[in-house]
């Protein structure tokens, strides 16, 4: 039974406003209570790691919920801003660490592992995963988010002038920019076919299977909630979705 309350309670604890965002968001909630009841624990009592917090968007509605939340990201900026905002908000429940998904491990095992937006930047996508599938057991689940590499969306940003020139190390030494290093941007490009692959190969099966906005998102949905809600709407209607989002189990 999923709780109205703490469901928004969950998606405003997010920085997250845009209507794709959060239709991701309910799916993680979602996912999470049928889990717990389909184990007969307290959403309290729940061991939840998320693999690539970034800035938090997915960790504090986690927390928000109580359970007890392991977070970590390779960027030390957002490792630095969630953990002052865990001390203001004093949050007990909830641990932020740098760390690479392809080498994390603190020897535990939980009962949720969630990777959202995160396996299209991994440069080894099977060590990642076998970095996943060292934290679970029998019985735990995993949700995972991640964009399809052949969509229009994704289609659009592989082929953009822009994008390419902000990879060129050439142009960026001449304007004193860092080195572009592989995996700040998508370096994976998923079909969801090698992708049930990829996670059967340790032992992952696919419990769930959601879609998520579609063609539209081509144009950027930062043009109003309005433009993004359709989008959603359209999906249903176009098999070349942008996003896909599963929960596997083991």
């Amino acid at each position: 039974m999923q709780d109205k309350a703490a469901l928004e309670t969950f998606i405003k604890s997010s920085s997250y406003t845009s209507p794709q965002y959060i239709k991701r968001l309910k799916f993680i909630f979602s996912a999470i209570c049928r889990y717990a009841q389909s184990q007969n624990k307290s959403i309290e009592d729940l061991e939840i790691l998320e693999f690539g917090c970034g800035t938090g968007g997915i960790t504090f509605p986690l927390a928000s919920l109580g359970s007890h939340v392991t977070a970590f990201d390779i960027d030390p900026s957002a490792v630095s801003g969630i953990s002052e905002h865990i001390q203001k908000e004093k949050l007990s429940n909830g641990i932020v660490t740098q760390a690479d998904g392809h080498s994390f491990d603190n020897s535990k095992s939980y009962d949720l592992v969630i990777a959202s937006e995160v396996l299209e930047h991994a440069v080894n996508p099977r060590e990642f995963v076998r970095g996943i599938r060292a934290r679970v057991n029998k019985g735990s689940w995993l949700i995972v988010t991640i964009p399809n590499g052949y969509g229009p969306w994704q289609l659009k940003r592989r082929l953009s002038i822009i994008a390419y020139l902000r990879r060129n190390n050439w142009l960026r030494r001449i304007v004193a920019k860092k080195p572009y290093i592989t995996g700040q941007g998508h370096c994976q490009f998923y079909t969801r076919k090698r992708f049930l692959k990829m996670l059967s190969e340790f032992s992952f099966r696919l419990k769930d299977f959601g879609k998520s906005d579609s063609i539209l998102a081509i144009f950027e949905t930062r043009w109003g909630p309005l433009f993004g809600k359709a989008d959603i709407w359209a999906r249903r209607y176009f098999t070349m979705v942008v996003g896909k989002r599963l929960v596997f189990c083991v």
